[in-house]
């Protein structure tokens, strides 16, 4: 301390900046709690192998082994929804053919019958109709009462008409009007029971075989089958 005092103040400063220079402070790693070293190349690449060979690892073990299932026995018989033709004999093969035969006859015959009853059902029964006068009231009275046997007797018949009086013939032609009044409300309601479509399919077979068309009424009667 004398020496220094004795050297100077220069001397002193000097010292001090040689101390500070030759002497740094090292901060030891204790006194920071976060303080970690950095990881090697090396231990990068050993824990990437590691990671690595774990998940490469068989599955086998963690799993388990598999389960094996049960094969078939001698003893337990093919059932019936499994058996192929090899499981089936031959007679029973027949058998089943002749069932199968049968059913096939029993559909058939029953289609039939079907077809039957809708011909029925679809039948188109005949219509009410026919001229009637007095005239042919009388010819028929003719023939009821055997007054002529042919047709060379019409002649007779149409003499007899016309030798009747007024009164006479206005009772023949008072009954067929009658009739025809009847004839007409008969015709109305087979015309609904028909349709319109079977009255048009009746008069197209009328002018094929000559005939004269029968009348449709004003409103076209629809089939009764419709419901309408």
């Amino acid at each position: 301390m004398l020496t220094s005092a004795l050297r100077g103040p220069s001397y002193a400063a000097a010292t001090r900046r040689s101390a500070v220079t030759m002497n740094p402070i090292i901060c030891s790693p204790r006194f920071f709690s976060d303080f970690t070293p950095a990881p090697s190349p090396t231990a990068n690449v050993k824990s990437t192998t590691e990671v690595d060979t774990v998940y490469q690892q068989p599955t086998n073990e963690i799993q388990g082994p598999a389960m094996e299932t049960p094969g078939p026995t001698e003893n337990s018989a093919a059932s019936p929804e499994h058996m192929t033709a090899s499981h089936i004999s031959e007679r029973e093969q027949k058998q089943m053919l002749m069932a199968y035969e049968v059913k096939i006859k029993e559909l058939m015959a029953y289609e039939m019958k079907i077809k039957e009853l809708r011909a029925e059902l679809m039948a188109i029964p005949d219509a009410p109709i026919g001229a009637t006068t007095g005239y042919n009231l009388f010819l028929q009275h003719c023939h009821q009462s055997s007054v002529t046997t042919g047709k060379y007797e019409s002649k007779t018949v149409l003499d007899m008409w016309k030798a009747l009086s007024d009164a006479e013939q206005q009772e023949f032609k008072k009954q067929a009007s009658d009739i025809r009044q009847l004839r007409a409300a008969e015709y109305d309601e087979w015309a609904e029971t028909v349709g319109f479509m079977g009255i048009h399919k009746i008069n197209r077979d009328r002018l094929l075989s000559g005939k004269k068309k029968l009348r449709i009424p004003l409103a076209r009667p629809v089939h009764k089958s419709l419901g309408i």
